[in-house]
């Protein structure tokens, strides 16, 4: 009788990423539908749960955002936003591509970053 061989923790650990990182983009897929679409004035980058960034999507801008994990590029451009580089092994904030419209999000998991697109005013926000 053949054993199947069991999983190591690095690999659980793996695992257990990957279903967040799922589940989140799921989670996130199913509220931009029930959002209201429309033209995104603004990104807001959220690091562990912090608002760390709201930037207008009418400027290019390249922004490093420095987690537990490493650098992270996002790259504001033509009324968008994109993760551009990520030292996660999925790189699906990477693969989501370019968001451009109020409702959409681009999430990593490992690096507990999200990016969350939303209609609105720049100027009427300070941090």
């Amino acid at each position: 009788m053949l054993r199947r061989p069991s999983l190591t923790k690095s690999r659980k650990v793996e695992l257990l990423i990957l279903a967040i990182a799922f589940l989140g983009l799921l989670g996130f897929s199913l509220a931009s539908f029930f959002i209201p679409k429309g033209q995104a004035l603004t990104a807001n980058v959220i690091l562990k749960g912090e608002l760390i960034h709201r930037l207008s999507l009418q400027e290019e801008k390249e922004l490093s955002v420095t987690t537990d994990i490493g650098e992270l590029e996002i790259h504001v451009h033509n009324g968008g936003v994109a993760v551009t580089s990520s030292p996660c092994a999925s790189q699906f904030c990477v693969h989501s591509g370019f968001k451009s419209r109020a409702g959409e999000a681009i999430v990593c998991a490992p690096a507990g970053l999200s990016v969350y697109l939303e209609g609105g005013n720049v100027s009427e926000v300070t941090l």
